[in-house]
């Protein structure tokens, strides 16, 4: 193979290798912005979850401070265990939660709705289910608002009749 002499000593690269590998540098960090644009979502999403989720167990502790027949734990809709298969009662006509409590920006529980509000918690009570003398509370919480809106978490709480 023959070497190749250039003018005056000089040595370098062509214009073909330049583009070439600057096309490869492009594609490398596009493919990181991807990367960090994906990881910004998901961690927003998982935000709003694990919030949901803090959300669902205050209200599962407060109910589990409540006796059996107390009125918060009294299946009012009277829609037993359909109540329990809705995700977020309010999708369909004539579905109504046992009870609902909103969550303002602020982090305000409050009882009746706002604009200001971030998130809703909705429960539903089935009554006798799994076993007698058990109600299974299926507390859903959906984000109203902001980034990720409409993501739903549900969580299911016994409470016993009577306790050991």
């Amino acid at each position: 193979m023959q070497r190749r002499s250039y003018p005056d000593g000089q040595k370098g690269f062509t214009l073909i290798e330049v583009i070439v590998s600057l096309a490869v540098f492009t594609i490398g960090i596009l493919a990181c912005y991807a990367m960090q644009l994906n990881s910004t979502v998901s961690s927003g999403r998982a935000n709003s979850v694990q919030t949901s989720s803090t959300w669902a167990t205050y209200i599962a502790e407060e109910f589990l401070a409540l006796e059996y027949a107390d009125p918060l734990l009294q299946n009012s809709a009277g829609d037993a265990l359909n109540g329990l298969t809705d995700i977020d009662d309010t999708n369909r006509a004539g579905d109504t939660p046992d009870g609902v409590r909103y969550i303002t920006r602020s982090g305000s529980v409050c009882s009746a709705p706002s604009s200001a509000d971030l998130y809703a918690v909705f429960w539903n009570v089935a009554e006798n289910r799994p076993l007698a003398g058990l109600k299974q509370v299926r507390i859903t919480v959906v984000k109203n608002g902001g980034l990720n809106a409409g993501i739903h978490y549900s969580h299911d709480y016994y409470k016993l009749r009577n306790n050991f």
